[in-house]
């Protein structure tokens, strides 16, 4: 078809100064290295599918004016040897001629959007498009720009295999917004500047798996000596897409989260640690792909100098020989266990006897005791925690055991007869506690058949003595007599004291009749009365009462006296007198009480 051989030409048709093909043309005719050869030719081929004018250049470019449109050809193209010969050297497929349409565009089209970039893949057909162009937009019907600067032209590799092949990657698009949408199309560059159809629009979203940067500058500082509170800060980190930070401790084992997601902006955290150990810190970076990144480790050494508070709800209980004390748990979750104090309710204000030099680790204890112990206790618990605080002592708590000892067995030692009455009389107990007496009597022939006086009831702790007024004369009675506490313990009975009566008294002259005479003026009250000697009489006494109270002997008297002077007396007051006469044979004659007003 063409008039004279296609040749290189000595100048690129129409090329503008400076432009790529005239640089291109200058190191055509001026030749290249061997090791650049290779490379260059595949540009120089590169450019004259992309320039018409160069393919012309390179004597590789013919233009057929003389087709007629609708006919279908098929061309041939023949080397022209240094002989002059024609050789065979490549063949077209037919083709028909018209208007020209794009071919179909790349097919099995692949992108994915990772860490900043995405990675492109399509089906490589050499003999339709010697390259691709691909275009981005930020929006799907917006303006696209092509982001290569050249067609993409894909050679094979040799892969670890040995075999060879495309390589499995085309094209990266890099430099990108993480976690944003791009669209992308792409279009084969046909062999006579001409381009494919453009394919399906490629919606990618850029994947984020990059981890940002850790966190520096990590360090504590302890708020106080009344809290276990650990303060952590760290520098902020520099990351655009960094969403916060968590915060993450472990004593053993795995690492666990303790706080919320904290902002960005948050640089510090307060952590109330449970228990007083070393803790591992470290502080997670999150972007808001959820990826994270752990700072350096921090180790955290806690010493506790707060006490335990005060145990609660202390309970006494008096046991024979015993008082339990129980309390409940402490609630801090650091008690290591619990001391206990005593001291005698009249001294609580005082200090406190420490009861053990350990620990327990019970809410409970028994505190032995002398059963004779009457005591009231008052008990205090303090807490002790794992680093040996001593926590403030807990409210009071008393009290005492149950009495189990009975009084001392009392003593009977003294009796004696009087109008009529036997008189028994006994030491006083000296037990705190003692509540009453409880006398019995049998006559003393034995055995004893023992019978409670004062129709069974009790004597006053206070009293020292009984009047025992339902006697027989002539007989022996035996008495003994019992001393019971307040609860209820009863004494071993006391010794056994005899008391042997007279026999009825021999008959004497009728008692005398006294006589009283009042001297205001002395304050002095003279008393006569007349009595027949009777050598039976051994003495005679003049006794004195005021109102209901009980006769008091005066002063003992020869039996031959017939009056007596009384100069104790008083103003405003009454007196009763009575004389009284002692026989021989015990027999004791009393005179009739005369009164007198005393104003």
């Amino acid at each position: 078809l063409n008039d004279s051989p296609i040749n290189i030409l000595e100048e690129v048709p129409g090329a503008l100064p400076n432009s790529e093909e005239l640089l291109y043309a200058e190191v055509v005719k001026n030749g290249i290295n061997e090791d650049g050869r290779e490379i260059f030719r595949l540009l120089m081929l590169l450019k004259s599918f992309d320039s018409t004018p160069f393919a012309e250049f390179l004597g590789v470019y013919f233009k057929d004016t003389s087709a007629t449109i609708g006919q279908r050809y098929q061309y041939q193209v023949k080397l022209i040897k240094k002989n002059g010969k024609e050789g065979d050297f490549i063949a077209s497929e037919a083709i028909e001629v018209g208007t020209p349409t794009p071919f179909e565009s790349p097919k099995n089209i692949k992108a994915d959007g990772l860490n900043g970039r995405v990675t492109f893949k399509w089906e490589v057909e050499t003999d339709r498009y010697y390259g691709v162009n691909i275009y981005r937009s930020n929006e799907r019907e917006g303006v696209y720009d092509r982001i290569n600067p050249r067609p993409i032209l894909v050679s094979e590799v040799r892969k670890e295999n040995g075999t060879t092949g495309y390589p499995e990657i085309l094209y990266r698009d890099d430099s990108l917004e993480l976690s944003k949408i791009y669209y992308y199309y792409l279009e084969g560059k046909g062999f006579f500047a001409d381009s494919s159809e453009r394919s399906e629009i490629l919606e990618v979203l850029i994947k984020d798996e990059i981890p940002p940067n850790s966190v520096h500058g990590l360090k504590f500082e302890r708020l106080d000596d009344q809290t276990l509170d650990i303060k952590l800060d760290w520098e902020r980190g520099i990351d655009a897409d960094l969403q916060g930070y968590y915060v993450q401790r472990k004593v053993t084992g795995d690492f666990k989260t303790i706080s919320p997601l904290l902002p960005a902006d948050q640089i510090t955290y307060i952590d109330e640690v449970p228990r007083t150990t070393s803790y591992l810190y470290r502080v997670l970076s999150v972007d808001f792909s959820e990826n994270e990144t752990p700072s350096q480790e921090l180790i955290v050494n806690v010493v506790d100098k707060i006490p335990p508070p005060a145990p609660l709800n202390i309970r006494t209980e008096g046991i024979e020989g015993a008082i339990k004390v129980s309390w409940d748990p402490s609630d801090a979750p650091d008690v290591r266990g619990y001391f206990i104090y005593r001291v005698e309710k009249e001294y609580q204000n005082r200090q406190m006897l420490l009861l053990r030099a350990e620990y327990l680790e019970e809410t409970n204890f028994i505190d032995t005791l002398p059963k004779i112990a009457k005591n009231t206790f008052v008990y205090r618990i303090a807490a002790l925690d794992s680093t040996y605080n001593i926590g403030p002592k807990s409210e009071f708590s008393e009290a005492s055991m149950p009495d189990v000892t009975p009084p001392v067995n009392p003593h009977i030692n003294k009796s004696y007869i009087l109008e009529d009455t036997i008189h028994i009389e006994w030491l006083l107990n000296l037990d705190i506690d003692l509540a009453s007496y409880k006398l019995y009597r049998s006559q003393a022939a034995k055995p004893y058949d023992w019978t409670p006086l004062n129709a069974g009831n009790s004597l006053a702790a206070t009293t020292s003595q009984f009047m025992d007024v339902n006697f027989e004369a002539g007989k022996t009675y035996a008495y003994q007599l019992f001393a019971t506490d307040l609860d209820g313990n009863q004494s071993e009975a006391s010794n056994i004291y005899e008391v042997e009566t007279s026999p009825p008294p021999i008959k004497t002259e009728p008692p005398p009749k006294l006589t009283l005479k009042l001297n205001k003026k002395d304050k002095q009250l003279k008393i006569k009365w007349k009595l027949n000697e009777n050598a039976a009489m051994t003495s005679l006494s003049i006794y004195r009462k005021q109102g209901r109270g009980r006769f008091i002997p005066l002063e003992g008297l020869p039996t031959n006296q017939k009056e007596y002077t009384d100069e104790n007396i008083e103003t405003q007051k009454n007196y009763i007198y009575q004389l009284r006469m002692y026989y021989s044979d015990g027999d004791v004659v009393l005179s009739e009480s005369e009164e007198v007003v005393v104003k």
